[in-house]
């Protein structure tokens, strides 16, 4: 072997090892495959960012482009599946319908995740199948359009606009417009838990309610990054770096280190907003020492995101009024910087009257639906055992 393929091999091994070192808290299942999982994506993060230095190509792009390369032919078993692309009213999604099915059906509406900037249907492929074959009901996944090129309210658009058109034109896809779900993980889980709320605006005698939100390691907020659950988990897998990137590219904002540093140290919102009741809904999830009202905040920024950051439909948990939202059924993982924002809302959600299901899912860090698509390398039985306790739960919901 060569000097130039031993220096190769020796600073692979190093950078390999760099990040395959993750200190994990004990109890957490599967360390392997989080330290794996916490590799891939610190790979992608170093790629992006070394790409736009040296061609100034935006990092979102790269990142977007790396999470959705399919690193091993994935073959999925579609038995007993028609699974179409459709348009719904303008808004591209991907059916899979039971060939059983006979008459009008329960739907399952499903927003992948991605932090609104990454990822695709394919990644979620494998949970799109299991669902619709573990329920026997009619699953439904939207392409919404993605965050930086489109930040809010565009994405979010796309979400309301597909579920209203099943809601009032369901029996084009064999659907009941009366037993209607919406589904979602992380960000998908945002936007669930947003589309939820504004259809319960709408007048039920002109269009159904929808009749379950099932909301899967939800990001319900963007008033603050730190809480406890943001200071235990927040440096493996989804990290709070890039948990600020991903608010940062929906909220529409320049994607630069200065940013990131102002909404880390909370000076993205106003005195004013840090002081009012929007902060109540947070306090329980924040740590005793965490930092009082900034008051060295970004200005600018603070014009633009005192209004954002407190739109129910940018961050559910800021809503005041949770009465009239379906029921809902969510996953909070122990080892998630998002768990406290589930938990939380799960708590506001019963506050409000609201029948609410909250299933704190030990031992699991963030839901990470893409490693499906490395069931040749991983055991993913955890994930598998998830879903198909969600599909249990829809089943006898719906």
């Amino acid at each position: 072997m060569g000097g130039g393929s031993i220096l190769f091999v020796s600073l692979t091994v190093l950078f390999l090892g760099y990040f395959m070192y993750v200190p994990l808290p004990a109890g957490v299942a599967q360390p392997w495959k989080l330290r794996f999982g916490t590799l891939l994506i610190d790979v992608a993060v170093s790629v992006s960012y070394v790409v736009e230095k040296l061609t100034g190509t935006p990092f979102a792009d790269t990142f977007h482009a790396i999470s959705v390369i399919n690193f091993a032919p994935v073959h999925h078993d579609y038995s007993g599946l028609e699974v179409d692309n459709v348009s719904l009213d303008g808004i591209p999604a991907r059916v899979y319908k039971p060939k059983s099915l006979t008459g009008l059906a329960p739907c399952v509406v499903y927003y992948h995740g991605g932090g609104w900037v990454s990822l695709d249907l394919d990644k979620h492929n494998a949970v799109l199948v299991k669902l619709a074959q573990e329920t026997n009901m009619i699953v439904v996944a939207v392409r919404y359009r993605y965050a930086p090129k489109h930040p809010y309210p565009g994405p979010f658009e796309d979400c309301v606009k597909a579920v209203a058109y099943i809601l009032r034109n369901g029996e084009t896809l064999g659907v009941d417009k009366n037993r209607v779900a919406v589904m979602g993980d992380s960000a998908g889980g945002n936007m669930a838990a947003a589309v939820s709320l504004r259809l319960s605006e709408e007048d039920p005698s002109v269009m159904p309610p929808i009749k379950l939100q099932v909301l899967i390691s939800p990001v319900l907020q963007a008033l603050t990054f730190d809480t406890n659950s943001m200071r235990e988990n927040g440096n493996w897998y989804l990290k709070r770096d890039l948990m600020i990137f991903f608010w940062a590219a929906y909220l529409g904002l320049d994607l630069n280190m200065n940013t990131y540093s102002v909404m880390a140290k909370g000076g993205h919102i106003s005195p004013s907003i840090q002081r009012s009741i929007f902060s109540s809904y947070i306090k329980k999830i924040r740590p005793s020492n965490s930092q009082g009202v900034n008051e060295n905040y970004n200005r600018k920024m603070a014009s633009k995101l005192d209004n954002l950051v407190t739109d129910p439909f940018v961050a559910p948990l800021m809503a005041d009024d949770l009465s009239k939202v379906p029921p809902a059924y969510i996953l909070a993982m122990e080892f998630d910087i998002l768990r406290d924002e589930g938990v939380m809302y799960a708590e506001r959600l019963k506050q409000a009257g609201v029948k609410t299901d909250l299933w704190l899912v030990k031992g699991q860090p963030h839901i990470a639906n893409y490693l499906l698509a490395f069931s040749w390398l991983l055991d993913n039985s955890d994930m598998e055992g998830i879903y198909s306790n969600i599909a249990d739960y829809v089943k006898k919901s719906l």
